[in-house]
């Protein structure tokens, strides 16, 4: 399977006892990054040329292979930047050809553009016919969202930058403009919708937390309210 965990590992995940407690109780239970992951894999096997945008570290580049070209697209270089394989661009104006590319991953950049729906536009451009684009984003009706955006931007900061976390997943302002799984078109900008997952993850940020995400996932799953889950997993193909 393709590993997205080095660039979102979690504080206690080295600990394991909630490995075992999902294995135990919710043996079907799937991560929203083990369902990114596979449908990326399943891709990379038959595609020739991939960018991932919103790339951070690269490291999603660096540790996938294709048979092709590859390469990460961000608004600037980090310092810990994992591979060559990468472009500071902006999203709104991609630097590429149109038709260059079969495969697009997104991977958490959607809430963060003011203008999201203008990023349809440019895939769509630079996407070849028949090729994929594959999206995730988290979803603004889901309650742990909700409670974050309410926290102001700069407390934010300070609390990721407290606990370390923003070294784990970055932190930049977001505006949920189009974070709702109704605002999913299922056809833009002559591309159409073949899949939506509606995802929960486990915070795995101690017992504490952990016990509360996952008291809201059985509540959630109890009550059939699947458009309430955290992750939003879309996946477009380029119609001909």
């Amino acid at each position: 399977m393709t590993s997205l965990t080095k660039a979102a590992p979690q504080k206690h995940s080295q600990t394991g006892w909630y490995r075992e407690f999902i294995r135990r109780r919710r043996p079907d239970y799937l991560f929203s990054w083990q369902v990114y992951s596979e449908i990326l894999e399943e891709n990379l096997k038959c595609r020739k040329s991939w960018l991932d945008l919103g790339c951070g570290n690269n490291i999603i580049i660096e540790e996938n292979r294709i048979e092709g070209f590859k390469v990460g697209l961000d608004s600037s270089v980090r310092p810990d930047l994992k591979s060559k394989d990468f472009c500071a661009g902006e999203v709104y104006h991609l630097p590429f050809r149109q038709g260059s590319f079969d495969l697009i991953s997104c991977r958490y950049l959607l809430e963060h553009l003011a203008e999201p729906a203008r990023i349809f536009e440019e895939v769509s451009r630079i996407l070849k016919p028949e090729g994929t684009f594959l999206l995730q984003t988290t979803n603004r009706k889901n309650l742990w969202i909700k409670l974050s955006a309410l926290v102001p931007f700069q407390v934010k900061r300070r609390l990721f930058k407290r606990f370390r976390l923003a070294e784990i997943t970055g932190l930049e302002k977001t505006h949920y403009r189009m974070n709702f799984p109704e605002l999913f078109p299922k056809f833009v900008c002559g591309m159409k919708l073949e899949k939506l997952y509606l995802m929960e993850d486990l915070l795995r940020f101690g017992k504490l937390i952990f016990w509360g995400s996952y008291l809201h996932l059985q509540i959630l799953d109890g009550l059939g309210l699947g458009g309430f889950k955290s992750n939003i997993i879309s996946v477009y193909r380029k119609l001909r």
